[in-house]
């Protein structure tokens, strides 16, 4: 469900598509472990669709960082990126 609000004018509208298929997707990870305490790793992800009018494609990347305090604690940060598109064909 999307809504828009233009001024004082509001409208609500719900589309829906009623195909399905697999979507596979294509990716790739790695990571490396360059000391027993430390590990970075990262992977890149992509997925890309047309159904009827609508195409869409979604990627998805990350890095990681990893410190391993303990045998069993370890602290880490990661950053993702993560982007969607998704347009329809009107027919312009």
């Amino acid at each position: 469900m999307g809504e828009i609000k233009v001024g004082n004018e509001e409208r609500k509208a719900r589309r829906g598509i009623d195909d399905w298929a697999v979507l596979p997707n294509v990716g790739a990870y790695a990571g490396y472990a360059f000391s027993p305490k430390w590990f970075v790793g990262g992977r890149v992800d992509w997925i890309s669709a047309n159904i009827n009018d609508y195409d869409g494609t979604i990627w998805n990347a990350e890095a990681t960082v990893q410190y391993q305090m303990f045998k069993h604690f370890g602290v880490g940060v990661a950053y993702r990126y993560l982007d969607f598109e998704l347009g329809k064909d009107n027919g312009t």
